[in-house]
């Protein structure tokens, strides 16, 4: 009765693995998309978008497709939604940011990023890790 079911979940785990990799994204003149293999698995309309940044505040979904997220990771703030973060990572984080900012801008000219923050990726001196650029 045990090894069926540590079988399935060692077939599940490198299902999920294997799978990572395989997610793409793709901006297209009303929405974001997120796919595996071609098929949308997640879409976020352009103007649900408030802004993007590369740090979080609160928990975010996460549609990763690397092992390694370090320097990757982009953050969509929605308007509205469960989950107000959307966590995904690009090759090109800040090319595929600009790709976002430029169909937004074409789909209404007058829109405006609120608060968009970017943070260093280094330790403060006081320890309590990434702080703002600005400061």
């Amino acid at each position: 009765m045990v090894v069926p079911i540590a079988g399935a979940l060692i077939a599940l785990i490198l299902a999920v693995l294997l799978v990572i990799p395989l997610i793409r994204y793709r901006v297209s003149s009303h929405c974001l998309f997120i796919t595996l293999l071609g098929v949308p698995l997640r879409w976020v309309r352009l103007r649900n978008i408030r802004f993007i940044s590369d740090h979080a505040r609160e928990a975010a979904e996460p549609w990763i497709n690397t092992y390694n997220r370090s320097h990757r990771s982009l953050f969509i703030r929605k308007r509205r939604g469960l989950f107000r973060y959307l966590l995904i990572t690009p090759e090109k984080p800040f090319v595929f940011k600009a790709e976002i900012e430029k169909a937004i801008y074409r789909l209404d000219p007058g829109a405006k990023f609120e608060d968009t923050t970017f943070y260093e990726r280094r330790r403060s001196r006081s320890g309590r890790g990434a702080q703002p650029a600005d400061q």
